[in-house]
């Protein structure tokens, strides 16, 4: 019975540890957790919880240096919610897939996001995927909303429909 007890404690321990090591959720999808997908898992969450706190210049840290004075969180989060980001209250965010492609340079994680309007008293639900990308496989993951997130001027010489 003690060797039964003894086995039991040290697969729920080795569980565990791999549970830690994934960042605390491994998500459906993901087949084998690496320390790059732990990592990427953590980076996202780290984002997401900058904008649940309203620390836009936070967020915008997460690109790269040289981008993160041209972005525009609280455009980002307008143009998803369709509220102002002083009406909108994040209250949870899970991360429901993360995947690294082949190359190991780009990646992206979807999150399911409950938020409430604090003027409507309505609650709602959100998916988001976040796209990373980083130079090569020894550099830290980086977001890859910079195109979408910028003020954009509209191209006189383009026709428009």
């Amino acid at each position: 019975m003690i060797r039964i007890i003894s086995v039991l404690i040290v697969i729920i321990s080795v569980l565990g540890g791999g549970y830690y090591l994934a960042g605390g959720s491994i998500g459906y999808g993901d087949v084998i957790i690496t320390s790059d997908l732990s990592n990427l898992r953590k980076r996202a969450n780290l984002f997401l919880e900058d904008i649940q706190f309203k620390d836009f210049d936070s967020a915008a840290a997460h690109h790269e240096n040289h981008l993160s004075e041209t972005i525009d969180i609280p455009y980002l989060i307008t143009r998803l919610f369709l509220v102002k980001p002083e009406l909108l209250e994040i209250l949870d965010y899970e991360i429901t897939y993360a995947k690294i492609d082949s190359s190991k340079l780009r990646a992206r994680v979807k999150y399911q996001i409950s938020y409430k309007e604090l003027v409507r008293n309505k609650f709602g639900k959100r998916e988001l995927i976040l796209y990373f990308y980083r130079p090569d496989t020894t550099s830290k993951w980086y977001l890859k909303l910079e195109d979408s997130l910028k003020r954009l001027v509209p191209d006189k010489n383009k026709i428009s429909s």
